[in-house]
């Protein structure tokens, strides 16, 4: 006697969308003895949908849309089994137009309009959107009917809040950069279709004012200058200029000037006698204007007065299937106690019209350090979406690491550069707001797959955007999360990332990140 015993391709209660998850039938597989009657049944109203033994298909090519659930029964002599499955069916005969208007350089219009043109029954819709890879204007984007929602930034509208006027200024965009826009509304829980794709090229600015411009003496005829790049070239042509002078009483248009290109440092061949002070600023330039830095004053005490070696054998090594980036040099065992930080720079090569060098601060105490006789090995590994890129299927990027020292002098840098490739795939699939409230969200998603570790569970972590707090988290090994305590009208940012071993330490796997606000007074998403 072997009672009916479903298999777990299908787990009880489990919630499927067609529209995100790739899938477009169901097979129920049961075992038993003797061989078990396997139907799907419509909870609605017990309709009987599909018979066989052993397994049987559901299809959903004639199913009624919205959030509709079904149930596989497996029965034998001896007994019954039943799951209870939900799925999402979107309403693709719903299909919102999007457009836009007035592009900025910091934000665009959309606009949209339904095809049944019954607005008022839509309780919400969602923008999506990315930046894209820098192409030719004669490019064109591979557009497909389904997204990876994991792809884009999210921003949600509720059309109370636009007087049902459908349209909606994105703001807080990237001047001089391509984005993408997609949209689909919610009846209830049931989608629509997603729009049709628009792209724009947000207009050109001029250049952020860089920070943090700092400069040291580093030996008798060398002085080192460098400062923090902007996060965007703001247009096209992009470059610094480094104006420098021992004579403040002369015109500006008289300092000594150096082009610096590419990497945010220049080395001045200059002689500095003990009275002398050095005066500096930096302009950051693009085809569209210029912006200066604020003066800095670099005066003979501020020397380099610690030897520190060259960094040897930098190398790096991308984990794509985990979203994880590694790299790892050597440096001389003693240096270690002079070093305050590293910075590691990066250009993605792959980019047409990007000048930018982009960098990335690695503090001493993220870093695994193996010691040998006469030098240390150091080893840094981290997730990949730390990298502020443009989205691509993948991405070849150049790198070269330098040293800041304990007085932020910016040291030897790795010549010449490596190159490393990394690729966009696997990580927790179609993150689905579920509800939200004034004080609340709850969200739900796919177990991500083809990983060569199981996934014991999944770390949550989520604070308000830019506000600088500690990390909230909590952990689950289900595939949904119910966030609480939470502030009425504040958007949040969320890192979802599943945990590869079941001690519930590792952090180490696939994650995704979404933002999302909360409501001001009541639901207006639900399950």
């Amino acid at each position: 006697m072997i009672l009916p015993r479903i298999r777990d391709n299908l787990l009880n209660h489990s919630r499927i969308d067609l529209q995100h998850d790739g899938i477009r039938e169901l097979i129920c597989v049961a075992d038993g003895y003797p061989e078990p009657e396997v139907n799907w049944i419509r909870a609605s109203d017990s309709s009987l949908l599909a018979r066989n033994s052993a397994r049987v298909l559901l299809k959903f090519d004639n199913e009624m849309h919205g959030v509709n659930k079904y149930i596989c029964e497996a029965k034998n002599k001896h007994g019954l089994t039943k799951i209870f499955i939900t799925v999402i069916i979107p309403d693709n005969q719903t299909k919102p137009l999007l457009s836009y208007s007035d592009i900025q350089s910091h934000s665009v219009l959309l606009k949209w309009r339904v095809s049944n043109g019954r607005y008022d029954r839509f309780n919400h819709f969602i923008i999506y959107y990315r930046r894209l890879h820098h192409s030719d204007d004669s490019d064109k984007e591979e557009i497909n009917d389904t997204i990876k929602v994991e792809d884009y930034k999210q921003v949600l509208i509720d059309p109370r809040t636009t007087r049902y006027s459908f349209t909606f200024r994105v703001m807080d965009l990237i001047p001089y950069t391509k984005y993408e826009f997609r949209l689909k509304g919610f009846i209830g829980a049931t989608p629509s279709a997603y729009s049709n794709s628009i792209i724009i090229k947000t207009l050109e600015t001029i250049p952020d004012k860089i920070d943090n411009l700092h400069g040291y003496v580093w030996n008798e005829t060398s002085i080192v200058v460098h400062w923090t790049p902007p996060n965007s070239t703001n247009g096209p042509n992009f470059y610094y200029i480094l104006y420098y002078t021992t004579n403040t009483s002369i015109p500006f248009d008289q300092w000594s000037q150096k082009i610096v290109r590419t990497y945010p440092f220049y080395v001045l061949e200059f002689m500095m006698s003990k009275l002398n002070l050095l005066f500096v600023r930096v302009a950051s330039i693009n085809a569209k204007g210029s912006i200066l830095s604020d003066f800095h004053i670099i005066n003979r005490s501020l020397t380099n007065h610690h030897l520190i070696s060259t960094i040897d054998k930098f190398q790096c090594s991308p984990n794509d299937i985990n979203q994880l980036f590694s790299i790892q040099w050597t440096i001389d065992y003693e240096s270690r106690f002079y070093i305050n930080k590293y910075i590691l720079y990066y250009m993605d090569v792959t980019e047409n019209n990007d000048d930018l060098i982009r960098q990335l601060i690695i503090p001493i105490s993220f870093l695994s350090i193996h010691k040998h006789e006469s030098y240390d090995l150091y080893k840094y590994e981290f997730n990949s979406s730390l990298f502020n890129l443009n989205y691509n299927s993948y991405h070849i990027l150049r790198l070269n690491l330098a040293v800041i020292d304990q007085n932020q002098n910016h040291l030897s840098m790795t010549q010449p550069a490596i190159y490393c490739t990394v690729t966009r795939k696997h990580v927790p699939n179609n993150v689905r707001v579920l509800a939200t409230d004034k004080d609340f969200i709850r969200l739900s998603w796919t177990k991500p797959t083809r990983l060569s570790s199981p996934i014991y569970g999944y770390t949550i972590k989520y604070r308000a955007v830019n506000s600088n707090q500690p990390w909230m988290v909590k952990q689950t090994n289900r595939t949904e999360i119910f966030l609480s305590e939470l502030r009425p009208i504040t958007k949040y940012e969320i890192i979802l990332q599943a945990y590869l071993n079941s001690s519930y330490t590792d952090s180490s796997g696939p994650l995704t990140r979404i933002e999302v606000t909360t409501d001001e007074t009541g639901n207006f998403l639900f399950k």
